[in-house]
């Protein structure tokens, strides 16, 4: 449990360097090539993946469509060699709850590491199911910093229909994302939920660390995060 909400830990238990979480409910993850989420069992999926992820999936954790919600955390990635994935790492994301005949589809909204840019991306589609896993919409890029926290607040609707979403987004304080009538999300019976941590391709060798701090959503404003973000895992 985090913040009263159950999660579930999807990151290779084989490796005690995965996963750490505090007393603050801070998270810090480490992953390297072959770390499987799935207790140690290989990815045999058509696009393996490796990843130390928190995922919010239970029932008091979803964000309903239409629905409009806060979210702010804050991660810091430490030094060390260029990222190489061809996609990924993705650290924080929302999550689709995916429908019977539904493809595995990228993460309706997400912060993703590409190389060493960093974006805010969403992706949408009306097609249920949908079959096909729809491209990525840039909402926000720039080049990324490492070894400094990077705090993320979202003001977010989730929704399919045309013009039924909005997304107003805050990094490191400054308003970069601003959209009151666009689409985010699938055609699902169910909302998203939240992950944090890190997800990537199964094709970097390179070891990555992103810390975290507590995050927190809901509908209550929490407008009061920009400018004032909760710490990250602290520097062991």
């Amino acid at each position: 449990m985090l913040s009263g909400r159950l999660h579930s830990v999807n990151c290779d238990r084989r490796r005690s360097y995965a996963l750490s979480v505090n007393t603050a409910e801070q998270s810090r993850f480490e992953l390297r090539l072959g770390d499987d989420g799935f207790y140690g069992r290989p990815d045999l999926s058509a696009f393996p993946s490796n990843r130390a992820e928190l995922s919010a999936k239970g029932a008091n954790t979803k964000f309903a469509f239409g629905t409009e919600y806060w979210i702010a955390y804050s991660f810091l990635v430490e030094d060390g060699p260029v990222n190489t994935s061809t996609r990924g790492p993705y650290l924080g994301q929302f999550h689709a709850t995916d429908d019977a005949n539904d493809v595995p589809s990228s993460p309706p909204l997400a912060v993703l590491l590409n190389g060493e840019t960093f974006q805010i991306v969403t992706t949408t589609t009306a097609e249920d199911p949908h079959t096909v896993n729809p491209p990525d919409q840039v909402r926000y890029s720039t080049p990324f910093v490492r070894g400094v926290p990077w705090d993320i607040v979202y003001r977010v609707t989730f929704g399919w229909q045309t013009g039924s979403a909005s997304l107003e987004a805050w990094v490191n304080d400054v308003k970069v994302v601003e959209d009151l009538a666009t689409e985010i999300g699938y055609n699902d019976a169910v909302g998203l939920y939240f992950i944090q941590g890190i997800y990537r391709f199964a094709d970097a060798p390179e070891t990555l660390i992103a810390r975290y701090s507590k995050p927190e959503w809901g509908v209550a404003d929490l407008s009061s995060r920009i400018g004032n973000p909760l710490p990250v895992y602290p520097t062991p």
